[in-house]
């Protein structure tokens, strides 16, 4: 999905979906095993636990 200033905001695929802030930094991914958020420098800060 690309907003309305053209920047890409959300990548989908067979296994995952991400949302990018707007810089291109993706702050949640949910994927086949749970799903992550990230702070404002792509760092990880909370995760689903693992199975």
């Amino acid at each position: 999905v690309i907003d309305e200033n053209g920047t890409l905001r959300t990548l989908m695929d067979g296994k995952t979906i991400a949302y990018l802030d707007e810089n291109r930094v993706t702050r949640a991914q949910l994927y086949a095993d749970g799903f992550f958020l990230s702070d404002e420098n792509g760092n990880v800060v909370w995760r689903t636990p693992e199975r």
